[in-house]
Order: C-alpha cells, then sequence, then structure tokens
C-alpha cells in the first residue's frame, strides 16, 4: 500500500484522518440542531400568529353579524 512509509506514520495519518471526520460529523450534527431548533421556533411563532389572525377574524365576524342584527329591519 505505502512502500516507503513507515508503520508509525501510517498509524498517525489514520489518527488523524479518524479525529478528522470524527470533528467534522459532531460539527455537522451541531449545525444541524441549531437549524432544527430555530425552525422549530419559526413554526411556532407562525402557529402562534395564524391563530391570533383566526381570532380577530371571529371577532370582527361576530361585531359585523351584531350591527347587522341591530339594523335589522324584519325585527
Amino acid at each position: 500500500m505505502f512502500p516507503s512509509r513507515d508503520p508509525w506514520e501510517i498509524a498517525l495519518w489514520l489518527v488523524a484522518t479518524y479525529l478528522a471526520v470524527v470533528s467534522l460529523v459532531r460539527l455537522m450534527a451541531h449545525h444541524r440542531e441549531r437549524l432544527v431548533d430555530r425552525r422549530r421556533a419559526q413554526l411556532r411563532f407562525e402557529r402562534h400568529r395564524l391563530a391570533e389572525d383566526i381570532l380577530a377574524r371571529k371577532r370582527r365576524r361576530a361585531a359585523a353579524a351584531r350591527v347587522l342584527r341591530r339594523h335589522d329591519p324584519t325585527r
């Protein structure tokens, strides 16, 4: 495989490669978790805003219905 390499040098390269790969995997996993947390927070905010919009629409409809009932000529 490496005819001109010392076995210790090969072992050192293997250890360095292993450490580099493990570090990169941990870094990517941490980055992914941050992205997931950010997206969850965004979804929570959007759900809350949507619920507020729905509630505001219901209140406007109820107010409009009260006005219509108040000015109903058939009553």
